[in-house]
């Protein structure tokens, strides 16, 4: 076999390997906005009791702030839960029905997806 042969085999090899490789998966670069949103949320989270303290509501607004903007299904929906719970603690949201529990809940199983998108 050529020299030429074998260099044609190498590189033909060398395609084939880099198109069936598994592809590493790159990490959003929104995660470097939601994780440390993520943690002030828990932060805020923490601080709410049966009879939270009348701040509370915008400690969580405003941990939750950064991720206004954000595009990713894990930010969406970690603001979305959070607003609900700072809603429920402010009371302004006259439309939704008032369980706190379950929509404390269901932030911190976002802030779980959150962590979970993100890890590397």
């Amino acid at each position: 076999m050529s020299a030429a042969r074998v260099g044609l085999a190498a590189m033909a090899a060398a395609i084939t390997w880099a198109l069936t490789a598994p592809a590493a998966v790159a990490q959003d670069p929104e995660c470097d906005i939601i994780l440390p949103a993520a943690n002030r949320l828990e932060a805020a989270f923490n601080l709410i009791t049966a009879d939270p303290p009348p701040n509370v509501g915008t400690q969580v607004q405003t941990a939750q702030s950064p991720l206004f903007g954000l595009t990713s299904p894990a930010a969406i929906d970690l603001r979305l839960w959070s607003s609900t719970v700072a809603d429920q603690l402010n009371g302004t949201n006259p439309y939704h029905a008032a369980d706190l529990d379950s929509d404390l809940r269901h932030a911190r199983q976002e802030l779980v997806e959150a962590r979970q998108y993100c890890a590397p």
